[in-house]
């Protein structure tokens, strides 16, 4: 049990590192001793880190009108299917009374599919606006990130103090 928990101090230094080839070397490492103690000792410290809020991941949002159809749908898609490992993912959808594609994360769907008429963009725009900003203030999102020029409106305009980004 002596050389698991030497192990184990040594390896959480290893995985804090930001050097990858220290962390090849820690994985290679690891590889070649008897794990299940080592992983019962994190299994211990993360739960408490996890209690008191000491790991945090970020929350990202992305937004788009809809998860069907085209490039910017699927691009979506894919970044909340590669993101959410490594962050909280809130794919937040104008209109998903149809979704093609796989996503991963928590959806929020507006169910605001597009109106016609000046007056009625206008108002949908701004009730999309509000919903979002609300959105975003509830789940404290750190970076929005959106696809396609409505969604790129909507999310600028929604801007809570989160890094915004746009993309066309």
């Amino acid at each position: 049990v002596g050389d698991s928990d030497a192990l184990a101090r040594k390896l959480r230094i290893v995985f804090r590192s930001n050097n990858d080839a220290i962390r090849k070397a820690g994985i290679a490492q690891a590889r070649n001793f008897e794990m299940e103690p080592v992983l019962a000792s994190w299994r211990k410290e993360i739960d408490s880190l996890v209690k008191w809020g000491k790991i945090i991941k970020k929350n990202v949002a992305i937004i788009i009108q809809k998860l069907h159809g085209g490039g910017a749908e699927r691009t979506a898609s894919n970044l909340s299917l590669l993101l959410c490992d490594k962050y909280n993912v809130h794919l937040i959808v104008f209109d998903g009374s149809e979704i093609k594609y796989p996503y991963a994360g928590k959806l929020h769907d507006l169910k605001m599919p597009p109106v016609s008429g000046s007056l009625g963009k206008l108002k949908n725009m701004m009730a999309r606006v509000k919903a979002i900003k609300k959105i975003k203030t509830e789940e404290k999102i750190d970076v929005s990130i959106s696809l396609m020029m409505g969604a790129n409106l909507v999310n600028v305009l929604s801007k809570c103090g989160e890094k915004t980004i746009t993309s066309v």
